[in-house]
């Protein structure tokens, strides 16, 4: 945790100590005691990545197996090309699915 610690607080130290002061910070107003941390502006880009990325994900996880990729049912039932690992001889037949059914009734 220590590690962690030091390698963190050690990179944002270096960015903020090379990063040249600005001439105007002194003529600044100060903020007022009861002002908000976090502005208006703020809040409204907040909200705005989190629905962007929200749609994004959804997006992606309904629609990315038709648009990203091959959807599986079509690699794996149609063709020996396109899938190199088809494996249509290890299914499961009626014949091996009605011995499994006998051997586990006669087992209980």
């Amino acid at each position: 945790m220590l590690w962690v610690n030091l390698i963190m607080d050690t990179f944002a130290a270096l960015a903020l100590a090379t990063e040249p002061p600005q001439d105007d910070i002194l003529d600044r107003q100060p903020y007022k005691k009861d002002a908000p941390i976090v502005t208006e502006v703020m809040w409204r880009n907040v909200f705005g990545h989190a629905i962007y990325q929200a749609l994004i994900i959804v997006a992606i996880i309904f629609g990315g197996q038709s648009y990203l990729c091959h959807p599986y049912d079509q690699l794996t039932l149609e063709g020996d090309l396109i899938n190199p690992y088809y494996t249509k001889n290890h299914y499961e037949t009626q014949t091996a699915i009605d011995t499994w059914i006998s051997q586990d009734f006669a087992a209980n």
